[in-house]
Order: C-alpha cells, then sequence, then structure tokens
C-alpha cells in the first residue's frame, strides 16, 4: 500500500486478530510543527511587547518590566519557559528518528526561531550595549578598549545605555576585533536600534554555526545523530533568547570550540588546539578545556604527538602575542577580566559566603571559597585529563569539565554560561553527559525568576541574599535530580548489585554505546 508523504504508517492489532492502521508523523513534519508553534510562541510572548521599533534601547527597559514585575509577569514567565521548554524536549525526541530531511529541518527551525528576536529589544540582559559601548571606545573615539572605560566618554550615546560603563572591556582581543565590525558599519547611523539588531544577528550567526559544526562532529562519532545534535543546542530556548534575543558573545566562543570539536574528529589535532586558543581570545572559559585537547594528543597513540603538542603551543602562543599586541599596554590589559572574575552572585559562592563570613572576615572567606573550589576543579580536571582516550571521551570530558567549573568553581553565574557544556554534549547526543547538560540548561532557563521578579517582589535588599538560595535551587535542581534519580531508583529495586550512582536508567543508552563500539 502507498503511504503518505511525510507520514509513516504502522499497525496495532485489536481483538479478532485484525490490525487496526496508526498514521504516524515523519520526524521532518513534527520538527516542522514544533518550529512554526515555538516561532509562533516567540513572536507572541517577547517579540510583541519587546519590539525595537516600539521601544529603542535602553538599559531600564527588558522583558521583565514589559510585562510586570509582579506575581502575574512571573507566573507568565515561568510558564512560558516551561512550555518551550517542553516543546524543546519534543523536537530533540523527533529528531533522534530523523535523516537529511530532518537535517535541513533541524537548521532552518533554529534559524526561523532566531529570526524571530532579531528585530526585538534584549529581554534579559544589557550585555550587548557594554560590547557596543566598548567597541565604540576604539572604532569612534580611537582609545584601548581593554583598558579605557566607555565611561571616560559619557557625551557617547552607547555609553548611557551600559550599567558596566565604568569598566573596559573584559573579553579577549579576538572579541575586540569582531565588536567592532557592527560598530564601525553602524558609526554614523542615527539610532543605535540597527546596531543592537546587527550584534544580535552575528550572535544568532554564530550559534547555528557552532550547532552546525556540533551536529557534524556529533555523525562522524555515531552516523545518524546529526540532526538531533543540531536540535539539542540550536533549538534549547537558552540558545533562542539569550544569543538570538540578547546577542551574547558566547556565541562567537561556542562556534569556535565547536569549530576545535570537529577538527579533532577529522583528526586534525594541531589546528584543533589552536582553534580552542581563539575561542579563548574571544572569552578565557573556553580555555578550560584546553588541557583535555592536548590529553587527546598525548593518548591518542599517534606517532608525532609530542611534536604536535609542540606545534599547538607554539603556534598558539604566537596568535597570543599577535592578538593582543596592538592593545598591550602592560599588566593593566587583563585588569578587567580579573575584575569580572571577583564578582560573587547566584553561585554556591555567593550562597556559602554569608555562612563563612559569621567566623572569617569577609575577605578571608572570599578567598577561602575562591581557593578552595579552584584546587577541587584541578583535582577533577585532572581526572578527566586521564579519562581522554579518544574523540568522544574528549567531547565528554569537555562538557563534564566546563559544567563542574560552572557548579562548583564559579563565583559568578549568569544563565546563559550553562550552554558552555551544552555545545560538547550535543556532539553525543544520547549520552548522560548531554542528560546532565540539557537539564542544566532547563534549570537555567528558570534563573529570572529570582534575578528579575523575586528581587523586585521582595523589595527588601536585606533579603536578596535569600534569593541566592533560591536560584541555586533553580538552576542546579534538575542537575541534581538528573544526576541522583537513576541512582536511588536502582538502589531501591537492587541495593545489592548496584551503587548509589547506578546507569540503570541509562543502560539503553550504554546498550547503544556498545553496539556502536562493537
Amino acid at each position: 500500500m502507498v503511504g503518505l508523504r511525510g507520514a509513516r504508517q504502522g499497525g496495532v492489532k485489536v481483538p479478532g486478530g485484525r490490525t487496526r492502521r496508526r498514521i504516524e508523523p515523519s520526524p521532518t513534519c513534527t520538527l516542522a510543527a514544533v518550529a512554526a508553534v515555538n516561532c509562533a510562541l516567540y513572536a507572541v510572548l517577547v517579540l510583541a511587547p519587546l519590539r525595537l521599533d516600539r521601544h529603542p534601547p535602553s538599559r531600564f527597559f527588558n522583558l521583565a518590566r514589559a510585562v510586570g514585575e509582579d506575581g502575574t509577569g512571573l507566573t507568565r514567565f515561568a510558564l512560558s519557559a516551561l512550555l518551550l521548554f517542553a516543546l524543546y524536549l519534543m523536537a530533540v525526541a523527533a529528531a533522534r528518528r530523523g535523516g537529511r530531511a530532518a537535517v535541513a529541518m533541524a537548521l532552518a527551525g533554529g534559524a526561523a526561531m532566531d529570526l524571530v528576536l532579531l528585530p526585538a529589544h534584549p529581554f534579559y540582559s544589557q550585555d550587548v550595549f557594554h560590547y557596543l559601548a566598548a567597541a565604540r571606545v576604539w572604532v569612534v573615539r580611537g582609545a584601548n578598549p581593554l583598558v579605557v572605560p566607555p565611561a571616560t566618554f559619557p557625551a557617547d550615546p552607547a555609553t548611557r545605555l551600559s550599567d558596566w560603563s565604568h569598566l573596559p572591556s573584559p573579553y579577549g582581543p579576538l572579541w575586540t576585533y569582531l565588536a567592532a565590525l557592527p560598530a564601525w558599519v553602524f558609526r554614523d547611523a542615527g539610532s543605535l536600534a540597527p546596531v543592537v539588531a546587527a550584534y544580535k544577528g552575528l550572535a544568532a550567526l554564530c550559534a547555528l554555526g557552532a550547532a552546525w559544526l556540533a551536529g557534524a562532529a556529533a555523525e562522524r562519532l555515531r552516523p545518524g545523530t546529526r540532526a538531533v545534535a543540531i536540535v539539542l543546542f540550536a533549538w534549547n530556548p537558552l540558545t533562542v533568547l539569550h544569543l538570538a534575543g540578547d546577542g551574547h558573545n558566547d556565541a562567537a566562543m561556542l562556534l569556535f570550540v565547536a569549530a576545535a570539536l570537529y577538527l579533532v574528529v577529522r583528526e586534525r589535532p594541531a589546528a584543533a588546539g589552536v582553534v580552542l586558543v581563539l575561542a579563548g581570545l574571544i572569552k578565557f572559559a573556553a580555555l578550560l578545556a584546553l588541557p583535555l585537547f592536548l590529553a587527546w594528543i598525548v593518548h591518542s597513540g599517534r606517532p608525532h604527538r609530542w611534536r604536535e603538542v609542540t606545534l599547538v603551543l607554539g603556534v598558539s602562543a604566537g596568535v597570543v602575542l599577535l592578538a593582543y599586541l596592538p592593545f598591550w599596554e602592560g599588566r593593566r590589559t587583563l585588569e578587567a577580566a580579573v575584575d569580572e572574575g571577583g564578582y560573587l552572585t547566584t553561585s554556591l559562592h555567593a550562597l556559602v559566603l554569608p555562612f563563612l563570613s559569621a567566623f572569617l572576615t569577609r575577605g578571608g572567606a572570599e578567598w577561602l571559597l575562591v581557593v578552595g573550589t579552584r584546587l577541587a576543579f584541578v583535582a577533577l580536571l585532572l581526572v578527566l585529563v586521564r579519562r581522554v582516550r579518544d574523540q568522544a571521551s574528549l567531547a565528554e570530558t569537555s562538557a563534564v569539565a566546563l559544567l563542574t567549573y560552572l557548579v562548583v568553581a564559579a563565583p559568578w553565574f549568569m544563565a546563559w554560561y550553562a550552554l558552555w557544556p551544552l555545545l560538547p554534549a550535543a556532539a553525543r547526543p544520547g549520552t548522560r553527559v548531554s542528560a546532565l547538560a540539557v537539564a542544566f540548561s532547563g534549570g537555567a532557563l528558570l534563573l529570572p525568576v529570582a534575578t528579575n521578579y523575586l528581587t523586585v517582589i521582595s523589595g527588601d535588599p536585606a533579603q536578596w541574599r535569600w534569593l541566592h538560595a533560591v536560584a541555586v535551587t533553580i538552576v542546579f535542581g534538575p542537575l541534581t535530580l538528573t544526576w541522583l534519580i537513576p541512582g536511588v531508583v536502582a538502589r531501591v529495586r537492587r541495593p545489592l548489585k548496584y551503587p548509589l550512582l547506578s546507569r540503570v536508567w541509562y543502560s539503553r543508552i550504554e546498550r547503544r554505546e556498545r553496539e556502536d563500539v562493537s
């Protein structure tokens, strides 16, 4: 019998021996439907109240203020985020069965969702305004943006938009070059709306490129996973809202990280290491994965592996020197980056600090937290280095390293940071690491509940320290449950055979991994 185009036919036996025909939509049709619903939701829930043609760029305006910083607004945001995340999980499930058509739909759907938010005012963060202000320090004023803060030029319209105008750019020099492009193109524009949209467009393009490269890497590691890898990253509401919606430069960093992973699976280790260093010249967080990349080269058994390690380190050192050369003014060049890492907010550091401060001075408590947690992270990183054996384990350990840093060692956490581990995890769809990264992104998606709504609703700054506990619970709760529940269930069912962190819930995944190896 001729089947319907775009659908799958199956049968279900009913009493009497007959078979009831059942038509299932194809993965491509499901992805198209979910993408259409997502685009409509983003248009109604985000674009409509934040249109740039109605709301000029302002640091005092965001989605919470547009729809109300009260209980009603909080409920609307939380329900919207949960609905978008549920649709995202539906798309991930559909993409697991997809072929080439699903790959095209995955890219097209991600691009469509990003396009919906390009003409919208930044919905949560005003970081894009600081990108613009710092870029104009160089492009328009001719000063060094890594040393001179935008506040030096108070008459500049971009300076008045930034909450961080007293700080120079805390990012690497490669981001300075990239950020200068939109600022130079629109340097004489009468409105700042076009250049804000340009930064958001740059972030959206980088995010789509990162998703495509992650999909290409996933396909080489396990054929048939390209579509789901693209959906895992590009369709995540955190990606759409914070990269296309807010224009964060994390998208550019992740593009280079994805390129490094792709070069790894193509067996080009020297190029992969240098590209990863380029990612670190956008945001230094990418360098956390560099020891793992070098460990992969060493453990790969390649005949010239030590020569390749030397080549990576030597070329990378030259690239770093050339990138910093136009901006270098001694230690002052790095002060802004170091200063940004000293803030404590919405993190385990911020939660524990008040309790330690009861026994130590605040400075001593901060020092103990930072040093202790970073030593713990270094110890874990050394363990991960020993576990890197092939390309697949490199992708997974990179995701684990970034995830652990954000949970344990990062004093400063923002929602979009959860995309750091999601990108390498997307190259390994169906693994425990990808499940943890997705759960982490789901918790981070709800972070504005604490930072944008409860801080305003409470009204008392003295109570805000307790909101750190709320924020930590919201962000890390889903991650913790995803990590612990399988082991707890296994311990109840088979207490003698399985340890606490058993893999019972992931047995199907492991069976598929063993089949791939065999």
